[in-house]
């Protein structure tokens, strides 16, 4: 008697055992069919988002060669490097659907957006231009406010592809000079990705030798002031400073810099043997010192870019207060001009 009783009670546990079981396999195999359901749910969607247009933000490409996406208006400052034929400098602008030739978007993505562009300023004898591949020129406005605004433009997928922009600078006479341009790409609402591609283009050509340097003077604070104030102030000075100001002419084209001698009088001026662009000469040429022309003068290589400025540092010389005398006399011992060599 005792022992059915056992054994009953070894049946019943059994029984609750296998019970457990057949609730744990069902319930893998209910986990097992949702996620099964889930993944093909979602491969479901993303077949048909890319077949719509509609794709996760992520796989959407939409870049420029001149521009870069930014939340602000801050401008990527680029050197744009022209083709220069004499009467007109052609570059092209791109809007791409890609990042790099394996990254590009879907065949069912289009991407609308707009241009704006305008030039920083009134380009002197010549007028700027852009024009899509098989459309019409467009003159670029001067200013932001009155920019010139391409609407209703828009780039598929399916393949690495970009839109073409011809920018041309029609000039003429002796005294062009090239001014930068600003680009804003602006994605259009409902646009699968919203990106705001913003660029300044510093235009670089093949120009005459004066036109690169826009100016070359000592530093003063007071730059309304007569020379005789100007002067007083360099009097007050231990240390006086020559800027070289450039503007957007290079005369390499294959080079985006470019080399100017900076030279002067060593017995109205000594180098600060501390300034920057003076270590930098000495670093990438293994000199040790400036070096002395036929004049007497010395002086060294400074590398400068368009539209830029640089700053040298200078001492006074033991005959700085017997051979100067007013802002004239201070320039007639220094001198900025392009380098052509030994």
């Amino acid at each position: 008697m005792h022992n059915r009783k056992n054994v009953r009670k070894k049946k019943r546990k059994q029984n609750k055992k296998n019970l457990k079981l057949r609730w744990i396999i069902i319930g893998v195999l209910v986990c097992a069919n949702v996620g099964w359901f889930g993944y093909a749910t979602y491969a479901k969607y993303f077949s048909q988002s890319a077949k719509s247009g509609i794709a996760i933000a992520t796989g959407i490409y939409f870049t420029a060669n001149y521009a870069v996406h930014t939340d602000e208006d801050s401008f990527f400052e680029s050197i744009v490097k022209s083709d220069y034929t004499g009467v007109t400098y052609n570059f092209d602008f791109e809007v791409r659907n890609y990042e790099n030739n394996l990254l590009f978007n879907e065949s069912g993505v289009s991407i609308p957006y707009t241009i704006e562009i305008w030039t920083e300023e009134q380009p002197v004898n010549a007028n700027y231009t852009i024009q899509k591949a098989g459309g019409s020129a467009k003159a670029i406005g001067v200013s932001e406010a009155n920019k010139t605004v391409l609407s209703g433009q828009s780039i598929a997928g399916g393949a690495a592809v970009a839109n073409i922009y011809t920018i041309s600078l029609n000039v003429w006479g002796n005294t062009h000079e090239a001014v930068p341009i600003y680009v804003r790409v602006k994605t259009d609402d409902g646009a699968v990705i919203t990106r705001n591609l913003c660029g300044k283009m510093i235009i670089t050509n093949v120009a005459r030798p004066e036109s690169f340097i826009e100016k070359q003077e000592f530093v003063v604070t007071n730059t309304s002031g007569t020379d005789d104030e100007k002067f007083a102030e360099i009097q007050s000075q231990s240390e006086f400073i020559y800027e070289i100001r450039t503007v957007g002419d290079v005369l390499d084209a294959d080079e985006i810099t470019e080399e100017l001698k900076l030279s002067w009088d060593p017995t109205v001026f000594q180098l600060d043997l501390f300034d920057e662009a003076y270590l930098e000469w000495l670093s990438t040429t293994g000199a040790t010192a400036p070096k002395t022309d036929t004049n007497g003068w010395k002086y060294f290589i400074v590398k400068v870019m368009p539209y830029s400025s640089e700053t040298i540092g200078f001492f006074r010389g033991e005959q700085f207060s017997t051979k100067v005398w007013d802002m004239t006399t201070l320039n007639q011992y220094i001198e900025a001009e392009k380098y052509g060599g030994e």
